[in-house]
Formats: structure tokens, C-alpha cells, sequence
């Protein structure tokens, strides 16, 4: 179980206030306005792995959060990545 809120933060304070999840992370980036699933990005151990393979996705914020079977699954929004 996920204890910190996530939600309105960019991927990379998550990475700085969370350490590594036993169960994983999966994140999603969302589309438009409209879209509540999402592209997948990637998955691993730590926010910060996924972040040292995509870096220009450091500022996206999450907008969803939720468990699923023990991974915690992030769905973040497009406008944040940087070049």
C-alpha cells in the first residue's frame, strides 16, 4: 500500500520523497484532458530508474494514482516533459 499522495506532484518529487517499492511502479502518460488510462511509459523498482531512462519526464505531475495488486500505477500528465 502506497502511504504518500502523489497526486499534483511531478515525477520527480515523487522520486525524492519515496524511495524503491518492493511491488513497483507503473507509469502512464495521459493524452488529452480526456484520457484516463493512458500511454504506458515504463515500469520498475524506483521512480527514479524509470526517470534516468526518461528524463524529459521529470516535471510531469501525476494526476492518478491507484494500487494494482501491489504495483503502484501513476498516471501522469503530458504538458510537464522538458526537452
Amino acid at each position: 500500500m502506497f502511504l504518500y499522495n502523489p497526486i499534483g506532484k511531478t515525477l520527480a518529487e515523487v522520486h525524492k520523497n519515496c524511495g524503491c517499492n518492493m511491488g513497483g511502479y507503473s507509469v502512464f502518460v495521459l493524452q488529452d484532458e480526456n484520457d484516463t488510462t493512458g500511454k504506458p511509459l515504463d515500469e520498475d523498482f524506483s521512480i527514479g530508474l524509470i526517470l534516468r531512462k526518461h528524463p524529459k519526464y521529470a516535471n510531469c505531475k501525476v494526476k492518478y494514482e491507484n494500487d494494482f495488486y501491489g504495483t503502484t500505477v501513476l498516471r501522469v500528465e503530458k504538458g510537464g516533459e522538458g526537452k
